[in-house]
C-alpha cells in the first residue's frame, strides 16, 4: 500500500484560496476515512433471526452513524481489529439464528497495536485541522501560506494510505460476504444448513444431555434409556421424527449428526442394543440453531490486503 498514485499539487504561487482548497480536500479525505470506518464497524457484527436480521442491521447502522469520529475509532479497534473468537450462542431461540462477524486478525500483537495507533494518529490530525488550523497558521504572509500549504500536503500524504487500506478492507468484506451467500445458495450450502439445523435441534440437545447424565463407567449410554428420558422430559420431540428431522429412528438421527459414536452391543441373553456416546471433538450445541458465519480477514492471507506496515515495505507513517 503506497501513495504512488496519489496526485499532489506542484509548487505554485501561494494564495489564500489554495490554502482553502487544500483544507477542503483534506477534510473530505478525513470524512471518507470516517465513512469507511463506520461502514466496516456497522457490518462487523450482525445477528438475528430471519425475521429480525434486517431490523437489527438497520439499528446497528443507525447507531454507528451517530458516533463521532473519536468514538468510531474506538469501536473499530474493539469490533474489527480483534481476534475472531467464537460467538456465544443466545440463551434460547425458537427459529434459525444467524450470526456473522468481520475481523482483521493477526497473530502479531504489534501489528494490531500499530494499526490502532495509526487510526488514532489520523483522528488527531483531523482534529488538529478542524479545531486548531486558523490559530496555528499565519495566512497573512507569503511564508505563512507556504508553510500552511506544506503542512496540508504532508497531512494528506499521511492520511491517504489509510483511506486506501480501509477501502481495500471494505472490498474484502463485500467479497467475503458474497462468497458466503453464494455458498449458502449452493447444494453444499443447503446440505450444511440442514445439518446445522439438525445439530442445533432440541432433540439432539436432549440426546447429548442424556449421554452425559446417564453414561456408564465406560462412557457409553443405552439409547433406549435416552428414549425413556426424552419421553419423560419432552415427549413432543419424539413425535413425527421423519417429518421433522428426516430420520425414522433415533439411531439414524444420531448417525446423521456426526456428533456421536454409535454401536450395537450384544446382550447377555441374545440380541443387541444400541449404545452411543458424544465424540470428544464434537462442539457443544444448545437449544435452537446457531449458525456462525465468521468472515475472518487474516493478515497476509491470499485475497485479503495486508495491514499497512506489516510487510516491512509500506507503512502509513
Amino acid at each position: 500500500m503506497t501513495t504512488e498514485n496519489a496526485e499532489f499539487e506542484p509548487d505554485c504561487q501561494p494564495t489564500i484560496d489554495e490554502v482553502y482548497r487544500r483544507v477542503g480536500r483534506n477534510l473530505l479525505l478525513y470524512q471518507g476515512i470516517e465513512h469507511l470506518q463506520k461502514d466496516l464497524v456497522s457490518n462487523a457484527r450482525l445477528e438475528g433471526t430471519s425475521t429480525t436480521l434486517r431490523t437489527n442491521r438497520q439499528r446497528r447502522s443507525e447507531s454507528v452513524g451517530k458516533l463521532t469520529m473519536g468514538q468510531v475509532v474506538g469501536k473499530f479497534s474493539e469490533d474489527v481489529l480483534t481476534d475472531a473468537c467464537p460467538i456465544p450462542a443466545p440463551a434460547q431461540v425458537d427459529e434459525a439464528f444467524f450470526m456473522s462477524r468481520f475481523t482483521i486478525a493477526t497473530d502479531d500483537d504489534d501489528v494490531r497495536k500499530r494499526l490502532d495507533a495509526e487510526m488514532r494518529d489520523v483522528l488527531q490530525a483531523r482534529n488538529e485541522l478542524v479545531h486548531h488550523f486558523l490559530q496555528r497558521h499565519d495566512q497573512l504572509s507569503e511564508d505563512g501560506i507556504r508553510t500552511a500549504l506544506a503542512w496540508l500536503d504532508a497531512q494528506y500524504r499521511r492520511a491517504f494510505p489509510v483511506w486506501e487500506w480501509l477501502h481495500s478492507m471494505g472490498r474484502s468484506m463485500c467479497e467475503l460476504k458474497k462468497r458466503y451467500v453464494d455458498f449458502l445458495a449452493s447444494p453444499a450450502g443447503e446440505a450444511w444448513f440442514e445439518l446445522e439445523c439438525l445439530r442445533g435441534s432440541r432433540l439432539v440437545a436432549l440426546l447429548r444431555d442424556c449421554a452425559v447424565r446417564a453414561a456408564r463407567k465406560d462412557g457409553w449410554t443405552d439409547l433406549a434409556t435416552a428414549g425413556h428420558y426424552i419421553r419423560h422430559t419432552d415427549p413432543e420431540e419424539l413425535e413425527n421424527l421423519t417429518e421433522r428431522y428426516g430420520h425414522r429412528t433415533l439411531k439414524k438421527l444420531l448417525l446423521a449428526t456426526g456428533l456421536f459414536d454409535v454401536a450395537d452391543e450384544p446382550m447377555p441373553k441374545g440380541g443387541t442394543r444400541t449404545i452411543y456416546r458424544v465424540r470428544h471433538e464434537a462442539a457443544p450445541c444448545g437449544d435452537g440453531v446457531l449458525l456462525e458465519l465468521i468472515t475472518d480477514g487474516q493478515c497476509g492471507q491470499e485475497g485479503v490486503p495486508t495491514p499497512p506496515g506489516s510487510d516491512g515495505e509500506a507503512s502509513i507513517r
